[in-house]
């Protein structure tokens, strides 16, 4: 009879998790071309997606989240303004993109490195230019302390 009381507990606190939380999944051992080293996987599969107009996600520390309150479904490539015609929509905004994965290979004599096949940069007032570059040599050309609090989460 115990059991029985405890179903409908169970089955609540299974129905008051966030409907899009999961395991993390695993970069699948495939490749977009042909051309490039052997090894390679593509992040592909779900990705999370949060719109930061007010440009807070640094402060709130949006890099550090492990819950998915406030971040939406997407699969990539994505372009989160499509179909707004609005000035706001066409002058941008900050939008965090999230893939939690776990790899595929665990040996700690293996090294990873991520890269992004495509993007969009306008230079502005605060950002004038991208260079790709290893996090110590950029840490003394970030003028900003929150940019140094983000870049040593790396």
């Amino acid at each position: 009879m115990r059991l029985f009381r405890l179903l409908p507990l169970a089955l609540l606190a299974v129905l008051a998790l966030p409907s899009f939380a999961q395991a993390a999944d695993v970069p699948s051992n495939k490749t977009l071309y042909a051309d490039g080293p052997s090894g390679r996987y593509l992040v592909d599969g779900q990705w999370l997606f949060r719109l930061d107009a007010a440009d807070q996600g640094v402060r709130q520390r949006f890099y550090r989240q492990s819950s998915t309150t406030g971040w939406s479904r997407v699969t990539v490539p994505n372009v989160w303004n499509v179909g707004d015609d609005s000035e706001a929509s066409m002058r941008g905004s900050v939008g965090w993109y999230r893939k939690d994965f776990e790899l595929p290979d665990k040996k700690a004599a293996l090294e990873w490195a991520m890269r992004f096949e495509s993007g969009s940069f306008q230079p502005n007032a605060e950002v004038d230019e991208l260079r790709w570059m290893p996090p110590a040599a950029a840490h003394d050309l970030l003028t900003y302390p929150h940019d140094r609090e983000v870049l040593a989460a790396l």
